[in-house]
């Protein structure tokens, strides 16, 4: 076996080390986990937040009052302070006319959002006399000739005006709605499927309508600076009063037809009659002669 290297005498002696002290009592001591991830947590579930509320963009298209209370909302979970941020923040969700009166108005006239909140209250908010002609216009509201997307713009814009809350969101009573102003045929396709809330009527008018074959238009001809136009309308206008013409000749003829034949049947009705009146007074004339004659005897007609 090899032996162990001699020890340097310059190398010191392993440090012996201190006894315990027996007045110390030794408590062993456990880490406390502790949790670094509650603001990060914090911060995803507003984020998740933020993303399940979806803020449109307003165009000055019904009563602004709902969108205000949901800009307030996003504001708070985004933790926005400032007012020029949360102006700025309105702005960028503005688009169609609403915009351009916030361009027209400019930056500077809004210090706080407070001012824009109420500005845009007094311009786009609606009064309870106003909601309810909303309502009214959603009871005699129809599609006719316009697109799935047309009447689903439009409808969007005055339910949001009619019923502000958005607990009316995604009812039945808005899916109710919403089908009974589409056409028949769409509607009764969509409610086949059983729809369960509006979001999902919505989309299946989508589907049937670009599936279903167009209704045709009725054919319109206007007169205009196109002589091309113009002569396609006068064949059309001859071609009508054409038909017109003769239906309306078929249906002279037809009548006079028929007065001649009651006037026919008129002269047989008196020919009868007068065969009839002149046989009567032969009988009468005939009996008389009889009773006079042969008295009782005389035969009796039947």
């Amino acid at each position: 076996m090899p032996r162990n290297p001699p020890r340097n005498r310059n190398q010191p002696l392993n440090p012996i080390p201190n006894p315990p002290n027996p007045s110390v009592i030794q408590v062993p001591v456990t880490p406390v986990p502790v949790n670094t991830n509650t603001s990060q947590q914090s911060s995803q579930s507003a984020g998740n937040l933020l993303r399940r509320i979806k803020l449109d963009f307003y165009t000055g298209d019904g009563d602004v009052t709902p969108w205000i209370a949901k800009v307030k909302t996003l504001v708070s979970l985004d933790n926005i302070q400032d007012d020029a941020a949360k102006v700025a923040y309105v702005h960028l969700h503005l688009a169609g006319k609403a915009s351009a009166w916030f361009n027209d108005k400019g930056f500077a006239h809004f210090k706080t959002f407070d001012e824009l909140e109420k500005a845009l209250i007094k311009e786009y908010g609606v009064s309870d006399g106003q909601r309810q002609r909303y309502r009214g216009e959603l009871l005699t509201m129809e599609q006719g000739d316009k697109s799935v997307h047309d009447i689903t713009e439009r409808f969007e814009a005055v339910w949001r005006t009619a019923y502000p809350t958005d607990a009316s969101t995604d009812t039945s009573y808005k899916m109710h709605n919403y089908l009974r102003i589409l056409q028949p045929r769409i509607a009764s396709a969509v409610g086949l499927q059983g729809p369960k809330n509006y979001e999902a009527a919505k989309d299946l008018a989508f589907t049937v309508e670009a599936y279903l074959p167009p209704t045709p238009a009725a054919r319109i001809f206007t007169f205009d600076t196109d002589e091309t136009n113009q002569s396609a309308a006068n064949n059309y206008l001859q071609t009508l009063v054409a038909t017109a013409t003769q239906q309306t000749a078929r249906e002279i003829s037809a009548i006079q037809n028929t007065m001649q034949d009651l006037k026919q049947s008129m002269a047989e009705m008196k020919a009868v009659l007068r065969l009839r009146t002149q046989t009567r007074a032969s009988s009468h004339a005939d009996r008389q002669f009889y009773e006079g004659v042969l008295g009782s005897q005389s035969p009796r007609t039947p």
